[in-house]
Order: C-alpha cells, then structure tokens, then sequence
C-alpha cells in the first residue's frame, strides 16, 4: 500500500495522521521515529508530520495577503478551508520550527508546557542518546521522561541514523517507525513498532510504503528557521567534538612521551639545557621528529621533573634539626 503524508493533501485526507489523531481520541498517544542514513529525509518527514498530527492548528483570514505577519504570494488551495459564510479562510498548523529540539534541557522543558494533541520533534536524537552511554544520568532522565510523557497525550518524533544507535529505552517505548530509503529522499517504509513487556524483545510490522512531501510548503520562513537552527546546532557540536579531540590527543601524546621520550631526556638532560637552565624546545623537537607543539609539551614535562628532583634533592641536604639537650 502507498500513502501519500502531508502537507500535501492539505492535513485533512493522510490516513497515517488520522491514525495518530483517532489514537488521541481514545487518550494514546503516538511516539514515532525516522531512522536512516543522512540526506535521507528524515527530519524533514517528522516536520511534515508535525504539521498533519498537531492538533492545535487555527483557521486565519487571508485579508490584504496575510501570511503569517508578511505579505506573500497566492497561498495554495491545500491550505485553504470554505466557510459556512461561502468565503474561504487558511488553515495554519500550530506546529512550526520552535516544536523541534536539539537539546535534551530544551525538549523536557518543551514538554512540560506542551498541550494535548501537540507534536514534538527531537532531531540528532542518537548524538544526545547514545546506546554506549546506557548508564549515564542523560540517558536515565530521558527514559523517566519517556514513560511519563503517556499521561500528556504529547505526540512525539525522534530522528536517528540507526534505531540501535539510539538508548533502548528510546527503542521499547516506539508505536511507530518510518525506515528512510537510500534510493529516493522522501521515501520511507512504515512499519508499527511492537515491544514485548515480558521478555522485553521489540520488532515492527510492515504498514505501507510512504512518500513525503517537503514540509513548510506555505511557511517558507519557518523552513528557513528550522535550517538555521540545525546548522547552529551542528556547528557547535563539531566545536565540542573539537575541543574533545584536542584533550584526547593530548592526553594520548603525554602518556606517550611519558613512556617513552621523557626517560630518554632525564638521562641525558646536561646536553638539552640552555644556559638559562631550561630544555631547549627547538633541539628536542629536531631530536625525535616532534611537531613544536609536542616538543613545547615535552619540555613542560621534562622541566616539572626536573624541578620534583631538585626538591627532593634539597630536602636531603637541608641540615637535621638537633634536638635540645
């Protein structure tokens, strides 16, 4: 079976978001996932379902060009909504780029003040919820968050590049997971997720194949606001990850010089000092083939050692005390 998802349909004909608003009706909510590989798609199919399953959409007046704030071009029939008057007014979807996390502090506190029938989209979801930080106190604060988000009827969308990539409390709780095709962006297979309480074991269920259309056709501002984020989002992630890098290397790069270059130095040290009593950074680097950098940290380590031996050296030749007669 195909289903066509929104906003193409004008949020009124998907069958998928039907489903989620029937559940609604009956107090369930829905938590959803799209997982695939990057440019897939992903994100941009949770946006688009975020517009169809939101409940919480208005109708507005499409007097002088009104188009949320600022004049625009014709407004597509999609969006459009006869009134019993004969006139014609705009359906606008309450979700919009500020329903969509990065940060797990951002997506509790979104969720604490959402109302029912809202949508939520956690994007990046796998960088904040790794599976190989299981034990970590991020991890076990979303999972209470996840099992009590139920009783909020807050439909919620996660993204991820793969489902076990993500924390596997993330993985029990789905109802629903849309796998992103790598031959077509947009395509995904929709299957319902299932998770055995008792042996705690999960699996899906092939539903329909899936082809989502861009989301925010009429709200271009917002897709430009939810791309801006995303890439604020991103940028300083690689700047951390950077700065992790950095630490890392040079931790690595001190334990090896501590094992290997600096007994090396301590041996023969006479021949590295300069008449000022320091290690010559440019003469170690030449040595063992350092970079300056390395070398200027190897000359740190050298120069700490020798002022531990110098310490040690004075407090044996400091005169002992006699004791009073």
């Amino acid at each position: 079976m195909r289903v066509d998802l929104l906003p193409e349909q004008g949020y009124q004909d998907d069958p998928f978001t039907k489903e989620v608003k029937i559940r609604l009706r009956s107090s369930r909510n829905s938590f959803i996932a799209a997982i695939g590989a990057g440019r897939t798609g992903k994100s941009w199919l949770l946006l688009s379902l975020g517009e169809g399953c939101d409940v919480n959409g208005r109708v507005k007046d499409l007097q002088n060009g009104e188009h949320f704030g600022e004049k625009s071009p014709d407004v597509s029939p999609a969006f459009m909504r006869p009134q019993p008057d004969g006139g014609m007014k705009r359906y606008v979807p309450c979700f919009d780029h500020e329903h969509v996390s990065f940060l797990p502090q951002d997506f509790t506190k979104r969720m604490q003040h959402s109302p029912k029938g809202c949508f939520q989209q956690f994007d990046e979801t796998a960088s904040e919820f790794n599976n190989r930080r299981f034990g970590s106190w991020m991890n076990i604060l979303i999972s209470s968050i996840i099992t009590t988000m139920n009783s909020r009827l807050v439909n919620v969308g996660l993204s991820a590049t793969m489902l076990p990539q993500a924390d596997i409390n993330l993985s029990r709780a789905l109802n629903y997971l849309f796998e992103m095709s790598n031959q077509a962006r947009g395509v995904a297979k929709l299957m319902e997720h299932w998770s055995n309480p008792r042996t705690g074991k999960f699996g899906d269920t092939n539903i329909a194949y899936v082809y989502v259309a861009p989301p925010f056709q009429d709200r271009p501002e917002e897709l430009k606001e939810y791309s801006e984020l995303k890439k604020q989002y991103q940028s300083s992630k690689y700047d951390s990850y950077f700065k992790d890098f950095e630490s890392l290397y040079k931790e690595e790069s001190t334990r090896d010089f501590v094992n290997k270059y600096l007994p090396q130095i301590m041996k023969k040290k006479e021949i590295y000092l300069t008449p000022s009593g320091k290690i010559d950074r440019e003469l170690v680097a030449y040595d063992f083939g350092l970079r300056q950098k390395d070398a200027s940290i190897l000359k740190k380590l050298v120069e700490r050692e020798m002022s531990k031996d110098k310490e040690e050296k004075d407090e044996k030749d400091e005169p002992e005390e006699k004791a009073p007669e």
